[in-house]
């Protein structure tokens, strides 16, 4: 019994994990779709499978990324949200916390550690 449930949790994390996107592999004008919702804490949201396109990368002095994506279904260009922090789960060590803000003209924002940037992204291909 013990064997059987290794084997599923095995199964499902494989799953939940497979066709993830690591933040090192993302490129410019591709397109990738959310794993998990995303709550602002204003009411809006953006679903898991919704669509982004990366529109830009910084990587500076800061001690922080920053990923700029485009909300391909975006319906409201004046929206706004403030930062939250959102748990990404991984599949081989502690979650990873970014930040999420979502700035007009629909662009989310998201602000990563550098040490993070080889984890698993909140986005899938």
């Amino acid at each position: 019994m013990k064997k059987l449930i290794l084997l599923l949790s095995l199964v499902l994390s494989s799953t939940v994990f497979a066709g993830s996107v690591e933040w090192s592999d993302m490129e410019m004008e591709g397109q990738y779709f959310l794993k998990q919702d995303v709550v602002f804490e204003n009411g809006i949201s953006f679903k898991a499978g919704e669509p982004f396109y990366m529109v830009d990368l910084v990587a500076g002095e800061i001690p922080v990324m920053y990923f700029e994506m485009y909300y391909a279904g975006c319906t409201d260009y004046a929206a706004t949200a403030d930062l939250i922090l959102v748990n990404i789960p991984q599949p081989d060590r502690k979650d990873v916390v970014v930040g999420a803000q979502l700035y007009e003209d629909c662009n989310l924002g998201i602000y990563i550690e550098p040490k993070d940037y080889y984890s698993q992204s909140l986005f899938h291909n």
